[in-house]
Parts: C-alpha cells; structure tokens; sequence
C-alpha cells in the first residue's frame, strides 16, 4: 500500500513539474504578456504581446504628438465648423505664451475616453470639468498642459465636442483628435498631398518604423535589430571588414532620428525580459544569505 501510494505521489509530482516546464519561456521575455508601455520622455508608445513561450509577437512603435501639434496638424479640423442649433464659440485662441504657432485656435473643450476637459489659456492647460463644463478642483481633478503628450494607446479615443447646454447629451463629439504620427497621417497623406513638406516625415516614419518593428520582431532582440538596421549585421566576419565595400544601412540615420523609439526599446526589454543566470553579474551569484 505504500509503495503504491509513493508511486501516485511520485507520478502526480512529475505531472505537476512537467506542466510547469511548459509554461517557461523558450524566448527571451515573459510569456502571455499583452500590454502597452510609454516611454520616460513620455513621447513613445509600444504597444506589445508575447505568447505562451516568451517570444514577441506584435509589436507597434509610435511618437506621441503634443496637444498643441494634434490640433495643428490635424486636417479634419473645421475652425468654421456650424453645429445645429448651438450658437456658442467651439474655438478660442490659445494665448500669446501657450504655444509655438502664431494665431492658433485651439478647441475650448476635448474628451479623453469619457473625461471631458476646458481650455484656460492663463494657465495654457485643458483642465477636467463636470458635466455642466465646470472646472473640478481636488488633487484628483486632472489637467494636461499644451504642450504636454497623451500618453494613451490607440483604444482611446481623443476627441473635440462641444458643450450645449441646451442639449440632452450636453457634450456632442464632432471630430476625432489622433494624438501620434502614425494615426494623425492616415488623415494627412491624402488630404495634404500638396504639402510635401509635411508629408514626406510622414511616410517616412510609416515605413521606417514597420522596418524596425518588423526586424524585431524577427531577431527577438534590440541591441541585434539596431545592427541589422544600420547595416552591421551580426553575420559579417571581423576578419573581412577590410575587404567590404561601404556599409549600406537600411534607413539612414537610423540612431540618430530614431534615438527616442531605440531607448523605448530598450525600456521595453527591461520591463519584460527574462533574467537568466548569466545576465546577473558573478559577485551576486557567489553571495551566500547571512543566516
């Protein structure tokens, strides 16, 4: 009888353990991981997912846009714009010490996800109101200044609305605000085709960024992607770097223009990576705990 009940002790022990070694990562990072992260210059945001073996399988890089340029540049914006019944002002101008851009207007209220927000150009910030458009105070009451980024994945939607008191909603959304490079030239590309000076960046970033995205996603590692994109490529043997003709990156001035979204990478590793063994330095493996 005990031997019996050690074998089925012994048999639901290596079930157990074998489960469990399905669940450890076979890549670099921790599996089932979905989530987004923005950068600690607050102007990237990665969107991310790992699967159940700790290998990255989506990967979205964008730069955040200020309040000010998701207003500035976004070519939907009707400053003419009429809405049915409501004789109110939809626009104010933004003040003399707000913003980089002369004579800009900018909307006097706007909706992050389901939080409206004023304008007050004295303090050059959008600051959380109550359902009469009142400004709420209290250290939980939020505001954003201009210039500052939202840092909020692309489920959220940003939007100018109008407050009409006479209406039943109070609030009424008229157009949408992108707040990213990515999302705001889905708008621009077509609309401002004219103005090439603006667009160029545009596409620029839209190709340049799924290259590195892409590569990524390939390699399961930053510091190996930065190679591959400026063109030092792990698979070149140092003794033939002579005879190499010149280095030829896949997007030029890849660590220069792309500083922010590389360091954002990087956070990213350090927030899901795996620490194995040999990534803790020797000192700390050979300390023994003081009983």
């Amino acid at each position: 009888m005990m031997k019996k009940t050690l074998f089925i002790m012994s048999l639901a022990i290596i079930i157990f353990l074998s489960a469990c070694s399905k669940d450890a990562s076979v890549y670099n990072f921790k599996p089932r991981k979905d989530d987004y992260i923005v950068s600690e210059s607050e102007l990237i945001l990665v969107e991310y997912k790992t699967n159940e073996d700790g290998k990255l399988v989506n990967l979205y890089i964008d730069r955040l846009l200020s309040i000010e340029d998701m207003i500035y540049f976004n070519p939907l914006i009707d400053y003419d714009y009429e809405l049915e019944g409501f004789t109110g002002d939809i626009f104010t101008f933004s003040g003399y010490e707000c913003t980089k851009y002369n004579n800009f207007n900018v909307p006097i209220n706007i909706e992050i996800g389901s939080t409206r927000f004023k304008y007050d150009r004295i303090d050059c910030e959008y600051q959380e109101v109550d359902r009469n458009n009142l400004v709420k105070t209290g250290i939980y009451a939020r505001s954003y200044n201009i210039t500052d980024t939202l840092g909020f994945d692309q489920d959220t939607i940003i939007s100018i609305v109008v407050y009409d008191e006479n209406s039943l909603e109070k609030f009424i959304d008229i157009v949408d605000l992108p707040n990213s490079v990515r999302t705001i030239g889905v708008y621009s590309i077509e609309i401002n085709s004219d103005l090439d000076g603006f667009i160029s960046p545009l596409i620029n970033y839209y190709k340049e960024i799924t290259v590195y995205e892409q590569l990524f996603l390939k390699l399961q590692d930053n510091d190996s992607t930065v190679s591959e994109v400026t063109g030092f490529t792990e698979d070149i043997n140092i003794l033939d770097i002579g005879n190499l003709g010149e280095i030829t990156p896949l997007i030029e001035d890849f660590v220069f223009e792309y500083e922010e979204e590389i360091l954002a990478l990087y956070e990213l590793e350090d927030l899901i990576k795996i620490v194995n063994e040999e990534d803790v330095p020797t000192d700390e493996l050979d300390e023994t705990p003081v009983e």
